[in-house]
């Protein structure tokens, strides 16, 4: 990686962790949309986003740590596993033009859902529910670690307040992470230069939580809630250029 690379990883990978602290995801949605157009692969970005994006959920699982309800971020890891090591093991057959802009898509029709029908549904955290969602969201975390959206689909609905809400999303995404990164080194999938890439990458991270938490304790729930509308939206027609 040249140094010019290697700033605009850092860049980029800040930027990222700030808004996944501030909206509960949306570390590997940013890197996806934005760097494999410039250098490397989708799939390389796909192990990076997976390993740095798990140990900044980690941290923030951890500093909301009293507001998890165990019930609403495990009922959805339950589903996610096994089809998540489906995506996987078979990702590196479809081809990524069809993939991002599948995703891209499916982003856009969800962010629509979140604008016109967030209010107005209120989703129950039962065991089918969590089921539900936490397949989809293997389906694209899998292909892409961008799991983010059907998962603040779920978590949104069920929790009425900001802290809850965040760390029972990034409680969620601390153990699929990991288990994806797991799955991804057992197929052979990372490389030294994901390690050295990665690496890069978590140092500008952990700044960008940093600063994501001096903005998450100044909003509130209403507006967590728009910037995850906006974030869902934006990224979405970024994969479908």
């Amino acid at each position: 990686m040249t140094g010019i690379a290697a700033i605009v990883s850092g860049i980029v990978s800040f930027g990222a962790a700030m808004v996944q602290t501030v909206t509960g995801f949306g570390y590997g949605l940013i890197l996806m949309s934005i760097l494999p157009h410039f250098f490397l692969t989708t799939n390389a970005w796909t192990c990076t986003a997976g390993i740095v994006g798990g140990i900044t959920s980690a941290t923030n699982a951890w500093k909301f740590r009293e507001y998890v309800n165990l019930k609403k971020a495990l009922a959805p890891a339950i589903s996610f596993f096994p089809v998540s090591w489906l995506m996987i093991r078979y990702a590196g057959s479809i081809r990524e033009s069809y993939m991002k802009r599948g995703l891209g898509f499916c982003l856009v029709l969800l962010s629509i859902y979140f604008i016109f029908y967030s209010k107005k549904i209120r989703i129950k955290p039962n065991l089918r529910n969590g089921l539900i969602a936490g397949a989809i969201a293997a389906v694209f975390s899998g292909l892409f670690s961008v799991g983010g959206p059907p998962i603040a689909a779920y978590v949104i609905g069920t929790c009425d307040d900001k802290n809850e809400y965040t760390a029972n999303i990034q409680t969620f995404f601390m153990l699929t992470t990991f288990y994806n990164t797991v799955l991804r080194i057992l197929n052979g999938y990372i490389t030294k230069e994901i390690w050295i890439v990665s690496g890069i990458c978590l140092i500008a991270a952990l700044a960008g939580v940093f600063v994501g938490r001096r903005i998450i304790s100044r909003i509130n729930g209403e507006q967590q809630r728009k910037y995850v509308y906006a974030l869902t939206m934006i990224s979405g027609i970024l994969l479908m250029i």
